[in-house]
């Protein structure tokens, strides 16, 4: 469709004007900063990039959400609850589970739909928008119930109008 906006997500890592670039010459519309850059250094990227090819590049923030830390091949869910052979068991759809460091900090976990489980960073990101070269904002949910989807919406709604 000629309607269609291509996004590269946060997860490519986009840190300098050169992956903007880049990521453009590659069809992509505009990317998600990685998570890493705050909004001085995504300014900087913005700035770089419109010095060289007289134009802003469409770039956006993760605003909310957990950082993904790690995708695991073995379920630890099933392992330690079902029976081991990671056969579709569905406990991870039925109960939300995480790890716990010795130090008492809990990391979230969900799937990614092929028994593949996915560790969250502990600390929940929340954030705003300060500059103006940001485009749009990510909001990204991962083990909040849709109450609570519903009330983080409402927060960062406030921001954008």
């Amino acid at each position: 469709k000629d309607n269609q906006i291509w996004l590269a997500d946060a997860s490519l890592n986009v840190t300098n004007s050169y992956a903007i670039e880049f990521l453009m010459q590659q069809g992509i519309d505009g990317c998600v900063a990685s998570l890493e850059a705050d909004d001085n250094a995504i300014e900087a990227m913005c700035n770089a990039f419109e010095q060289r090819h007289g134009f802003m590049p469409q770039i956006g923030k993760v605003v909310y959400g957990r950082r993904e830390l790690m995708i695991m091949k073995a379920c630890l869910i099933n392992a330690a609850l079902g029976n081991g052979l990671k056969t579709n068991c569905a406990l991870c759809k039925t109960n939300q589970y995480a790890l716990v460091s010795e130090k008492g900090l809990v990391y979230p976990m969900s799937q990614d739909g092929q028994c593949h489980p996915i560790v969250y960073e502990s600390e929940l990101l929340k954030d705003t928008v300060k500059s103006d070269k940001i485009c749009y904002s990510i909001v990204r949910f991962t083990n909040e119930t849709a109450k609570e989807c519903k009330e983080i919406k409402k927060v960062y709604e406030k921001f954008f109008r």
